[in-house]
């Protein structure tokens, strides 16, 4: 998926999606100078970033 998709996708801006990319905070692979998206990776990524805010409210509750 491109960036405008991968943005629409998490509800966010394309300027992010690039932030995050270039980063390395998304999991993407870049063909010649474009970044690409699976959305199965992306899939993976926001549950790995709901589980770890959930941990961060339990560690906050206790």
């Amino acid at each position: 998926m491109t960036v405008k998709e991968a943005a629409e996708y998490l509800e966010c801006s394309v300027d992010t999606v690039y932030r995050m990319a270039r980063k390395g905070e998304l999991p993407c692979f870049k063909i010649r100078s474009l970044y690409r998206f699976d959305k199965e990776f992306l899939d993976e990524w926001m549950k790995r970033q709901q589980m770890n805010c959930l941990e961060n409210l339990n560690k906050d509750a206790i």
